[in-house]
């Protein structure tokens, strides 16, 4: 057995081309073997690890000490299924707690469908809803297309390309999708409630297409016993005690292991028991041999005492070597083989399981012109990793009514009042909507002083200008009761209707509204009008003891 092997070594090939990717994604049968190559029992003689459930899975367990290996072992294992199998077949979801490692390395890959790693907070109940969609989506799909099992779906799937008219085939792949945690144990100790999502994930993905692979330094303890009869294959690199690798293996053999990359690949109760050493994807490409060996071309003479004595030394001259700073890796260069193989096929692209978090900031989406009155408008983008999709979200100040927005100093309150005034104003006219701006903050409302929809602006400050607009926005109120009693109608929408005619919404915008003390006395009075008015939009900290009313 080799003590190391890289990458193109572990295939038997100098150049990337020599592995055959697209002849290799058109030969593959995903319904009978997903499996990859993970590295040499002997010279030339290949390991394979398949997780294909009538083989090797359809989930595992991988273990190994620091230094052991672990994650350039699972990279190597990923790399190949991606060799192997087009995105269509195989795809590749990585939950790693501290973030980095694996994801980073394959996020390039055209099979990366995310990568699940802010695990605090939100971040946990949005992992756990995103999985939860995936499973659920799985099983929709199966039952829309009258089949069992992922073998089923992609079998109709790719008969699409020859149909029969009488029957229905799926528009849309769905690969298998290798699950992988890596640094389980961390994970549980951090995150416990995740643990239960992984089980149901161990009992029910066997048919789903769906295949675990927790990988950690330390078993004992880690898994429970549903995981554990489930995972039909367990890896085990290097162990840091005897007592690790009985745990994982029922052997010590592990804890025997010295080189890195070297482990043993166990299936059910022995059924395969192997030691392999793996290929390490890190080391730099070098098709065309700019990297100098370095061989001692020195010569040497015996003398008659049997002592060696130099010849010839070339020295200097030959060991200058060169630059190789700019080289890829084996990784590198076959990522980017593999993705522009892809870029110039017809596969299609799977739907991704696990979106990007959303956009610290963004452009405020498009708003569409209307000669009608439309108080719907675009805000933001919403995130709902339930139904795995991020949409934009639809602010209507007509369903809202008044509407309060809470938020800590520095978290965009006044940011989204802009949003809102500007969006409403670029979709009507100053004949459809007026604003009265109320700006008890640090001017946030000030950049709207000069729309033609606003009425005036007015801050803490401005005692009589502000008493003035109090008393001018009652008025408006009193007229407009007035207006519809007359009229006998209940609201502005049956008035309008009514005489025909059109009247402004009136919207009143607040900013800062905890800049008020709870003893000012013009607090009642802007009180009183949020709740006679129509639409308010308030913006401010509120506490217990002064609640924004809603």
């Amino acid at each position: 057995m080799p003590e190391s092997l890289s990458l193109l070594d572990q295939y038997e090939v100098k150049k990337i081309e020599e592995l055959s990717i697209r002849t290799r994604w058109l030969k593959a049968e995903p319904n009978k073997s997903i499996r990859s190559l993970i590295g040499w029992r002997g010279k030339s003689e290949y390991v394979y690890w398949d997780l294909h459930e009538r083989v090797h899975g359809p989930h595992a367990l991988v273990g190994g000490t620091t230094g052991s290996g672990k994650s350039e072992f699972l990279t190597t294992y990923l790399l190949g299924l991606a060799i192997n199998f087009s995105p269509e077949d195989i795809g590749m979801l990585i939950i790693d707690w501290k973030g980095g490692g694996i994801a980073n390395t394959l996020e390039k890959l055209p099979h990366f469908m995310g990568a699940i790693t802010n695990l605090d907070g939100a971040g946990t109940a949005r992992a756990l809803a995103s999985i939860k969609a995936e499973l659920n989506k799985r099983q929709r799909e199966f039952a829309k297309y009258g089949v069992n099992n992922i073998n089923g779906y992609m079998s109709l799937y790719k008969q699409r390309l020859n149909p029969n008219p009488a029957i229905t085939y799926p528009s849309k792949p769905l690969p298998h999708l290798i699950l992988v945690s890596d640094e389980f144990a961390e994970l549980k100790a951090n995150v416990p409630e995740f643990l239960e999502e992984l089980t149901s994930v161990a009992r029910i993905g066997r048919s789903l297409g769906v295949h675990l692979i927790l990988a950690t330094q330390k078993p004992s303890g880690v898994v429970n016993d549903q995981i554990e009869a489930n995972s039909t294959s367990k890896i085990a690199l290097k162990m840091a005690s005897v007592q690790d690798s009985n745990e994982l293996l029922k052997t010590p053999d592990a804890a025997q292991i010295i080189n890195p990359g070297r482990g043993y690949l166990k299936v059910g109760e022995n059924e395969v028991y192997e030691l392999f050493q793996s290929g390490y994807a890190g080391v730099s490409y070098d098709p065309d041999k700019i990297i100098e060996e370095n061989v001692d071309e020195r010569i040497f003479m015996i003398n008659d005492l049997g002592q060696s004595e130099v010849l010839y030394d070339p020295g200097e001259e030959v060991i200058q070597g060169k630059d190789t700073s700019e080289l890829p890796t084996q990784l590198e260069a076959v990522i980017d083989k593999i993705d522009q193989i892809f870029q110039q096929s017809d596969y299609i692209l799977p739907e991704k399981p696990w979106l990007p978090n959303l956009e610290d900031q963004i452009v405020t989406p498009s708003v569409k012109e209307t000669k009608e009155r439309k108080m719907d408008i675009p805000l933001g983008v919403v995130d709902i990793p339930s139904k795995q999709t991020q949409e934009i979200y639809n602010y209507d100040l007509v369903k809202a009514s008044h509407t309060a927005i809470f938020a800590s100093p520095g978290y965009g309150k006044s940011t989204i009042l802009q949003t809102i005034t500007m969006n409403l104003s670029r979709q009507n006219t100053p004949d459809q909507i007026h604003f009265h701006l109320l700006d008890f903050g640090n001017n946030g409302l000030l950049p709207l002083k000069n729309l033609p929809h606003t009425a005036d602006i007015v801050t803490l400050e401005e005692d009589e200008k502000l008493q003035k607009m109090l008393d001018r926005i009652s008025l408006v109120l009193t007229e407009r009761k007035q207006l519809f009693k007359e009229c006998g109608v209940a609201n502005l929408e049956q008035y309008e209707t009514k005489r025909q005619i059109t009247l402004p919404i009136v919207v009143t915008v607040l900013d800062s509204y905890d800049g008020l003390s709870t003893d000012d006395t013009r607090k009642e009075k802007i009180d009183g009008i949020s709740y006679r008015k129509e639409r308010t939009v308030l913006c401010g900290r509120c506490g217990e003891k002064s609640p924004c009313p809603i």
